[in-house]
C-alpha cells in the first residue's frame, strides 16, 4: 500500500537501531532549513530561496497566498514524523527524507489513520516521484563530482614519485557529506577506480572530522616528495585545500589522514575497510566487480 500526495507519515524502525545522530546530522545538511529551537521540528522550506521569507516571518498568525511551503520533520528515539506540506516541492523535498531514512533499514510505516505496512525502498512508498530542485541527483557516473551542488566534498591526494616513472603511484578520494565516496589508485600493476558509500554509521564521524580540520595550522614538517599530500573541503562556491606531509600533517588533520591512508592501503590489497560499504571497482580496462 502507498502513501497519498501529501499524507502525514510516521515511520518507526522494523528491526534496526537508527542511527539518531546521522539522520540529525543528514536533516541539518539539507537546504532551506530551520528550526525554532533545538526541540522544534525541523522546518525544510520548497523551494529553499523562500527560506529569507520565513525567516522574516516565522509564525505568521494566519496564513497568506504566497506564504512560504515547507516540510515539518520531528524526530525522537523510537519514530520520525514527516509532514510533507501542500505543494509538489515540499511533496518533493518530503519523498528526499523519506527515501534516505529508508537506506538506513526497512521502516513500518503509517499514513493517516492506516498502517502502510514494513517498507524497505522507496518505490514501494510513493505512487508518484517529485522532482526537487534544491537536492540535485548525484551524476552515477560521477557521484563525487567537483564542485559539490549541495553537501561538502572532501579530496584527498597522495602522489608519489614521477609521473613518468614506471614507479609513480597516486591514490584520490572524493568522500561527499552524504556518504558517497570514489577512489582512484594508479599504480605500476594497474588503474583502478573505486566507488562505494560510508556506512551509514560512519557517516556522522566523518562529517564531524571534517568540520575540526583547521586550515590556518602550519605544516608542521619540511615537505617529503614521497609523502606529499593535498587535502581540500569544497563548499558550494568555496575551498579551502592544504598541502602538507602525509607522514606530519597539521594536528586537526591527523586522525583524517590516517584513516585515508589506510582505506588506501587496504584497498589497494583488496580488502574493504569496514568503513565502505557497496563498493564497486572498475580497472582501467573497463571490467568491474563487485566487493562488497
Amino acid at each position: 500500500m502507498r502513501a497519498s500526495d501529501g499524507e502525514i507519515l510516521t515511520l518507526r524502525p522494523d528491526g534496526f537501531v537508527p542511527d539518531m545522530a546521522a539522520i540529525e546530522a543528514y536533516l541539518n545538511g539539507l537546504p532551506g532549513l530551520y528550526r525554532h529551537s533545538d526541540d522544534a521540528p525541523w522546518t525544510l522550506v520548497a523551494p529553499a530561496s523562500d527560506l529569507p521569507r520565513l525567516l522574516s516571518d516565522p509564525n505568521p498568525k494566519t496564513s497568506r497566498p504566497g506564504d512560504p511551503q515547507y516540510v515539518l520533520v520531528s524526530v525522537s528515539n523510537d519514530e520520525i514524523w514527516i509532514h510533507p506540506g501542500y505543494t509538489t516541492l515540499t511533496w518533493a523535498r518530503a519523498q528526499r527524507v523519506a527515501g534516505w531514512l529508508l537506506k538506513l533499514g526497512p521502516w513500518r510505516v503509517s499514513g493517516q489513520d492506516r498502517e502502510l505496512g514494513v517498507i524497505r525502498d522507496e518505490s514501494d512508498l510513493f505512487q508518484q516521484s517529485y522532482y526537487d530542485p534544491d537536492i540535485p541527483t548525484l551524476d552515477p557516473k560521477n557521484p563525487t563530482e567537483s564542485p559539490p551542488r549541495v553537501g561538502v566534498l572532501t579530496t584527498y591526494r597522495h602522489l608519489s614519485g614521477d609521473p613518468e616513472s614506471p614507479s609513480y603511484f597516486h591514490t584520490v578520494f572524493r568522500v561527499h557529506s552524504s556518504g558517497a565516496f570514489s577512489c582512484d589508485q594508479k599504480s605500476p600493476v594497474d588503474d583502478v577506480h573505486w566507488e562505494g558509500r560510508l556506512d551509514s554509521t560512519f557517516v556522522e564521524r566523518w562529517n564531524s572530522l571534517v568540520a575540526q580540520l583547521d586550515f590556518a595550522q602550519p605544516p608542521v614538517a619540511e615537505l617529503d616528495p614521497v609523502s606529499l599530500v593535498t587535502l581540500g573541503v569544497e563548499h558550494p562556491g568555496h575551498e579551502c585545500v592544504k598541502l602538507f606531509d602525509a607522514a606530519h600533517p597539521p594536528e586537526s588533520f591527523a586522525v583524517l589522514v590516517r584513516l585515508l591512508e589506510d582505506w588506501a592501503q587496504s584497498l589497494l590489497e583488496e580488502r574493504p575497510p569496514a568503513e565502505l560499504t557497496d563498493l564497486v571497482m572498475t580497472f582501467a580496462r573497463d571490467t568491474s566487480q563487485h566487493v562488497s
